[in-house]
């Protein structure tokens, strides 16, 4: 982006100045003038940056934000498997004292 800008900017001025070297020498005023449409070009351009700078700043706390929010969803789902893991292993030790004959490996 700054590489577009920077062209941008060289291109004016070589057409500026080639401009200059074809025509009359510049007045005062012209003068002036060109050197204000230059320093807008720059002004505006360090807005754009200031701007992809703050957007950039956001876009990282929300990133970090998701990665924060997904990271403790994913220990809460670790947690849940676990406790389900136990439930079941409860459960099938309950089913075989009550019915010691009985095999639930054949079921899965």
């Amino acid at each position: 982006m700054k590489m577009k800008y920077s062209l941008v900017l060289l291109v004016g001025l070589v057409g500026a100045l080639g401009a200059g070297c074809a025509s009359k020498p510049a007045t005062v005023g012209q003068f002036m003038i060109e050197q204000s449409q230059a320093t807008k070009e720059l002004g505006l351009q360090w807005k754009a940056g200031k701007e992809r700078v703050a957007n950039g700043e956001k876009a990282i706390a929300e990133g970090k934000d998701t990665l924060a929010k997904g990271k403790a969803r994913v220990k809460e789902g670790e947690r849940m498997v676990v406790d389900g893991k136990k439930m079941m292993e409860d459960a099938e030790l309950i089913f075989k004292t009550r019915f010691p004959g009985q095999s639930l490996d054949e079921l899965e």
